[in-house]
């Protein structure tokens, strides 16, 4: 009987041993398949804050500075990969900076959106006029670090006022926007904002902004 025990001891420990090895290799398996089964996290929108136009024409915008942030902001809210400061809020800031007799685009306005925001990064958007080109363009700032990482830009012929020529790159420029900060948030395609989401003409942007900007005080 001894014996007999023995050997089936001998036979049992390497069968335990097998499926301990058969249950360790199961678990691996299932373990990686999780990996690579299990939905990835969601990739947040980057937080990005557009400060008003800068005017670095010559001309009389003035109306025109908020016109064109509010209106780009309307455009950027269709971005799937990055959420931008809202306007109402920006007028905020803007209000206070202007109470102290600075400029709303000045680099204490800067960073006053930048720290209020608590955005990512900053776009500081301005429109230049070189003889009958017009331009709009914006810088993208890292509100870390304060370092420009990037620009973009679109510029056409004058075609009848310089706010409307203006007026008719906005799109352009959102998309120059996005694109910088496409690799950073979901890497999604944008579309651009569609016609009758915004006011067809400058002028009536103009009423809107002036009306949208009544109502916030």
């Amino acid at each position: 009987p001894a014996r007999e025990l023995a050997r089936k001891r001998e036979v049992s420990l390497p069968l335990r041993s097998l499926l301990l090895v058969g249950a360790v290799a199961l678990m691996l398996v299932v373990l990686v398949l999780w990996q690579l089964l299990a939905p990835s996290p969601p990739v947040e929108r980057i937080r990005v804050a557009v400060v008003p136009f800068a005017n670095q024409t010559e001309e009389d915008l003035e109306k025109v500075r908020l016109m064109l942030t509010h209106m780009l902001l309307l455009d950027l809210a269709a971005s799937p990969n990055i959420q931008v400061f809202p306007y109402d809020r920006l007028l905020e800031i803007t209000r206070g900076i202007e109470s102290e007799g600075k400029d709303i685009s000045s680099p204490e306005a800067i960073r006053a959106v930048a720290d209020y925001s608590n955005a990512r990064f900053v776009v500081v958007p301005a429109m230049h006029a070189i003889g009958n080109t017009v331009m709009v363009s914006a810088e993208f700032r890292d509100t870390q670090t304060g370092e420009s990482v990037g620009s973009t830009r679109a510029e056409r012929s004058r075609s009848g006022s310089a706010e409307d020529t203006l007026y008719s790159m906005l799109g352009e420029l959102a998309d120059g926007i996005q694109r910088q900060f496409k690799d950073l948030g979901r890497g999604e395609e944008y579309q651009s904002l569609p016609e009758g989401r915004r006011p067809s003409t400058a002028s009536a942007a103009i009423q809107l902004n002036e009306g949208q900007n009544a109502f916030a005080q």
